[in-house]
């Protein structure tokens, strides 16, 4: 495991030690094996793919990094159509703490991970394009991205791209990342089959259109096994306003199975909190412990907060869509809820619950109507009798929704109001949204476990809990598996 140093005072013939450096990131691929790592100094380094001839791989345990010697201030800047592309022959390779741009006029990728396993992108500011900034598609295994920057910078109208894709099936982890200024969506989990994919910790911002978006293309593969938490999101669809019609914080189009949206925080968005596309291909889905604020802000009427739809009279593959334990919230908006599915209403009805959320949408009148798969009962009506049998409709009582602080005041309804999910809560009860409140109740004796207080209807039991430890001051994980 040797290490190599690169410098713009360097020359690729000297043998890339910290007193001898190599000029150019081409000499350093071409010399580095397994368990090589390449610090770069500061300075702008040309980096086109195209002069990447050489293909190779790190290992399992051995990846080849390509390291700044000083956080982001080694720019690897392409004047390619792709800075850097890593197919399925460059497997096991780090990016770590670069600046990675392409050209402001970039017509395709920064990254392009294709078919490759073991690509870590960690705490890089990737960005500078008119396209994508990151690409994974074709069976991509085992990506990490994570605390990164990533971003598109000059705004062209009509233009459709996105921060980071997953496309044609991909499994691993978006986390710790600032992803922001986007044409169009800020996460795009697109096309093929996933096994697995965590999408956390991650802030959204400023995007062109949708927060985070699932499904594509109906023929082309489920989306399984996803989970998406402890994500913020904010000032959806608001960078520019253009063609877009939806913008909201998830969009979910054709076909997805076992994800699950949890403990995430929305604020600020011209369009849905959530809008379910082609209803007929979304499979199992869980939709827990989220606060929503601040939706629809655009004016437009038709963004319901939450929207369920249908447009085809194709059999529903429905198996349950479960909603728990999330705060609805909203000053304007004039339809809280909008469901719609061309035929089998009433069996698809039967498939979609709603309990244990907050409704705080003041200016909507209970004597309104909702629409419900082929029903039109009044709101007050639809909120504690059609759904939302445990449902409240009070203020969460925000500390200061103003300065985006979602956590609960003291004397919050929302406080020990949810049900039980699978994740950590304090108290007699967990609380409705993103924010447990600490501080109230009596916590559950050593070993209770969350999982097995899971009601039996939840779409999706999670793989790991957590139950209270043997000195009771604290908690500790557990598979549940």
């Amino acid at each position: 495991m040797a290490t190599y140093y690169v410098s713009t005072a360097g020359s690729d013939s000297w043998v890339g030690s910290a007193g001898s450096p190599w000029l150019t990131p081409y000499k350093a691929w071409a010399t580095m094996v397994a368990g090589d790592t390449a610090y770069f100094a500061n300075g702008t380094y040309a980096c086109n793919n195209s002069e990447f001839t050489t293909k190779h791989s790190g290992a399992a345990g051995s990846p080849i990094t390509f390291a700044s010697t000083n956080r982001r201030l080694a720019v690897l800047r392409s004047d390619d159509d792709i800075t850097w592309a890593f197919a399925g022959s460059t497997d096991y390779i780090t990016l770590s703490e670069l600046t990675v741009q392409g050209r402001s006029d970039h017509s395709r990728w920064i990254v392009d991970i294709n078919g490759a396993e073991g690509i870590t992108l960690h705490d890089c500011d990737i960005g500078t394009t008119l396209s994508t900034c990151v690409m994974a598609r074709n069976a991509v295994r085992g990506l990490s991205i994570t605390d990164c920057a990533v971003h598109q910078e000059t705004y062209t109208a009509s233009l459709d791209d996105i921060c980071i894709i997953g496309d044609g099936g991909v499994t691993g982890t978006i986390s710790g990342c600032e992803i922001y200024n986007t044409f169009h969506v800020g996460v795009y989990i697109s096309t093929g089959v996933a096994d697995t994919f965590e999408i956390h910790d991650n802030i959204i911002h400023d995007t062109n259109s949708h927060g985070v978006q699932f499904g594509d293309v109906e023929s082309v593969g489920v989306q399984t096994g996803g989970i998406v938490y402890d994500n913020t999101l904010y000032n959806i669809g608001t960078w520019h306003e253009d063609a877009y019609s939806d913008k909201n914080f998830f969009y979910i189009q054709y076909s997805i199975d076992n994800v699950t949206i949890h403990h995430n925080t929305g604020y600020h968005s011209t369009g849905h909190a959530i809008n379910i596309y082609r209803l007929d291909h979304c499979h199992t889905l869980g939709v827990y412990n989220n606060t929503f604020y601040d939706t629809g802000t655009s004016g437009d009427d038709n963004f319901a907060i939450l929207t369920l739809y249908n447009d085809s009279a194709a059999t529903a593959s429905i198996t349950a869509l479960i909603f728990r334990n999330n705060i609805w919230h909203n000053l304007t908006t004039d339809r809280p809820v909008y469901a719609h599915y061309d035929t089998a209403e009433t069996a698809v009805r039967a498939l979609v619950t709603l309990d244990y959320d907050d409704w705080y949408i003041p200016n909507y009148p209970g004597t309104s109507t909702v629409e419900w798969f082929g029903l039109s009962p009044t709101w007050a009506t639809w909120n504690g009798t059609t759904q939302e049998a445990h449902g409240i409709t009070g203020t969460p009582m925000f500390t200061n929704a103003a300065s985006a602080d979602f956590t609960l005041q003291s004397t919050s309804p929302c406080i020990d109001a949810g049900t039980a999910v699978g994740y950590y809560y304090d108290g007699d009860a967990p609380d409705m949204g993103a924010w447990e409140y600490a501080g109230t109740g009596s916590p559950p004796a050593y070993g209770t476990s969350y999982f097995g207080m899971i009601p039996s209807d939840l779409a999706i039991p999670p793989l790991y809990s957590i139950r209270r430890n043997a000195a009771g001051d604290g908690w500790e994980a557990f598979s549940t598996v």
